[in-house]
């Protein structure tokens, strides 16, 4: 297990590092677990190239090798997608309503079709929002608390498109 990686970001001298690592786990013992120390950030997985392919598969997001022709999906089979993984219809959620669910909802049709490389531009012209608003959207999707159900939304999306 390679470990100067982790201790590279408590200091650059090793015995140091290893100090600061041991009062950061120390201080953190008597906690309870908390959700967000299980969010992976910016899609960051620690493991070997086999055990990510093997979480990758289970949850639905292996994409496979690029020189075997991947379908990509379009926005519109992403946006029926959801609407079928909702119940919602795509008017219900299209539009400029702010509501908790279709806020989510929006949110997992961004985050899908920018892991299918859709562009901004496109992703806001189907749902109705402006360009900047996608990034926006994007972001707020990363740091959501309530992660669990926008992933297990996204996990039935994947699972029809």
């Amino acid at each position: 297990m390679d470990t100067e990686a982790v201790l590279r970001h408590f200091c650059a001298k090793k015995k140091r590092a290893v100090e600061a690592y041991s009062q950061f786990v120390n201080a953190a013992l008597d906690q309870k677990s908390q959700p967000e120390y299980y969010l992976a950030a910016e899609g960051r997985m620690l493991g070997d190239d086999e055990f990510l392919d093997e979480v990758k598969h289970r949850i639905g997001e292996y994409v496979g090798d690029q020189n075997k022709g991947v379908r990509k999906p379009t926005i519109q089979a992403i946006i029926k997608a959801a609407a079928k993984a909702s119940g919602l219809a795509r008017e219900d959620f299209c539009t400029n309503d702010k509501s908790r669910k279709l806020v989510m909802i929006k949110e997992a049709i961004i985050v899908m079709g920018r892991q299918h490389r859709i562009r901004n531009r496109e992703l806001a012209e189907a749902l109705g929002l402006d360009p900047s608003a996608v990034s926006k959207r994007r972001e707020a999707a990363r740091g959501r608390s309530d992660s669990f159900q926008m992933m297990k939304l996204l996990k039935a999306m994947r699972s029809i498109v």
